[in-house]
């Protein structure tokens, strides 16, 4: 039985000392590391568990010369939400904690990093989840975009990119839906900003409402929105796209009044429309993020070409 290596690094030694034992608990090997030894270590270990500034470093060095290798951060409770968000996009943790950390919590993810480890990854997998402590009960919230509560551009990035791997490794089908506000610079120039922002949020809210508990929903940019719809080829998706698109097309939204706006400049009930692009990545090459992103903008490009309040799947 090989020996299940994990190395330990943080300039604070109360801290340290507890990660440490937060391994011999989870089983496995606990090595402390210095600066310079760190990654000739870590070249035998099975995971890597670094805390505070200087750890966060060392782990998004360690980022790029294994990637595949199972990365544990533990971060200052004090941490901003963008602060959070800048971690997991540099170093792509295993799991995330935020200090103090419950040991228990601590020695799960250690034990499901070490299995993870002795598992045969191809070179190159980047494969990982973040996990959250309970100092830090709803990152998801956290990284949500700001306005209509969707996930944010950076946090679906990350998502993406992991549903991407998964599909690609287990050849599943995985697709993409853009779904775009028709007319939202009119409604800005003709109601104001806060009648468009009112839009983009009733827009959010029917998405989250149709979507099923798997899929992930976020605000890609602007008035666009993107669906996430894991274990979906095109026709499918193409299907919830319509069922989405109509359901916004047939409501009349009650628009609320900002400050200083006259209720004549908005009409009592709202009509608001979309247009959908749909890709899959059921087709040669097409589970490169890249690609399927720009499939799924063309399509949602000639939905805008063909007159609007319309979805269109590509090929």
């Amino acid at each position: 039985m090989s020996i299940k290596k994990v190395v330990c690094f943080d300039l604070d030694p109360q801290r340290l000392g507890r990660m440490m034992e937060a391994v011999r608990e989870a089983g496995g090997d606990p090595v402390e590391a210095g600066h310079k030894a760190v990654h000739r270590l870590a070249r035998a270990a099975q995971a890597v568990l670094a805390g505070g500034e200087e750890g966060i470093e060392l782990l998004a060095r360690l980022a790029l010369d294994r990637p595949s290798l199972p990365r544990i951060a533990v971060v200052e409770a004090a941490l901003t939400s963008a602060e959070l968000l800048g971690v997991v996009e540099r170093t792509h943790p295993w799991a995330l904690f935020t200090d103090p950390f419950e040991s228990p919590r601590l020695e799960a993810a250690v034990r499901d990093a070490l299995a993870a480890s002795m598992e045969a990854m191809p070179a190159g997998d980047a494969t990982q989840r973040v996990l959250l402590s309970a100092a830090a009960p709803n990152f998801e919230r956290l990284v949500a975009d700001g306005l209509t509560g969707a996930d944010g551009y950076h946090y679906l990035r990350l998502r993406l990119d992991e549903e991407l791997e998964r599909s690609s490794r287990y050849s599943r089908p995985l697709a993409l839906v853009l779904v775009d506000v028709d007319d939202l610079r009119g409604i800005n120039d003709r109601y104001g900003r806060g009648v468009g922002d009112f839009a983009l949020k009733q827009v959010a809210a029917t998405l989250h409402a149709g979507a099923r508990a798997v899929d992930r929903v976020g605000r890609w940019a602007g008035g666009t929105f993107v669906l996430v719809l894991p274990e979906t080829a095109a026709g499918a998706a193409y299907g919830i796209a319509e069922r989405l698109r109509a359901d916004i097309a047939g409501r009349r939204f009650q628009a609320s009044v900002p400050p200083g706006i006259e209720w004549q400049r908005i009409p009592p009930r709202l009509r608001l429309t979309v247009s959908c692009g749909v890709a899959s990545t059921v087709r040669e090459g097409a589970a490169r993020p890249q690609s399927l992103l720009q499939r799924t903008d063309e399509a949602l490009w000639r939905a805008k070409q063909g007159g609007r309040n319309r979805s269109v799947v590509d090929g």
